[in-house]
């Protein structure tokens, strides 16, 4: 849990430093006019392309890589919104007295949640299944709970 919290930050960091090199580093041109800024990023692209950038790329890491920054973006968005529901999940199985949220593992994808762990009865397997049903974003929640009886 806690590389994934790690991950979204570096994520997320990633995404503002992107944000601000669109915004404030190369990609300006000193006017904010659209036939400006997109001749700016044309010549930007043009420049990503050249034989001799790729060559030193090339030499450097070994490999060539580029992205789009809308797609790099939406990425980001993802992740930071998985993290959302997460946290929204945890954050109230913890509010439920008899639910034992520690125990129980969240996992978010594409807005698709899985539960795992162990609980006690099927009554905290249908409440932890509800929590997370009820959160906003979320479109298919997946129980692997266990219902463990401490009774033995």
């Amino acid at each position: 849990m806690i590389k994934y919290g790690c991950a979204v930050l570096v994520g997320v960091v990633i995404g503002v430093a992107g944000f601000w090199f669109v915004t404030t580093g190369r990609f300006q041109t000193g006017s904010f006019s659209g036939r400006s800024l997109s001749s700016s990023v044309a010549k930007t692209l043009s420049d990503s392309f050249r034989v001799e950038d790729i060559k030193e790329e090339l030499a450097r890491t070994g490999a060539i890589v580029r992205e789009k920054a809308k797609q790099a973006g939406t990425s980001i968005s993802d992740a930071a919104s998985n993290a959302r529901i997460t946290g929204t999940i945890k954050a109230r199985m913890l509010t439920e007295r008899d639910l034992p949220a520690f125990q129980i593992g969240v996992d978010t994808t594409d807005g698709v949640v899985t539960l795992s762990g162990k609980v006690d009865t099927v009554e905290n397997v249908a409440k932890a299944v509800r929590i997370a049903f009820d959160v906003d974003g979320v479109k298919k929640v997946y129980s692997t709970l266990q219902v463990i009886s401490e009774k033995k």
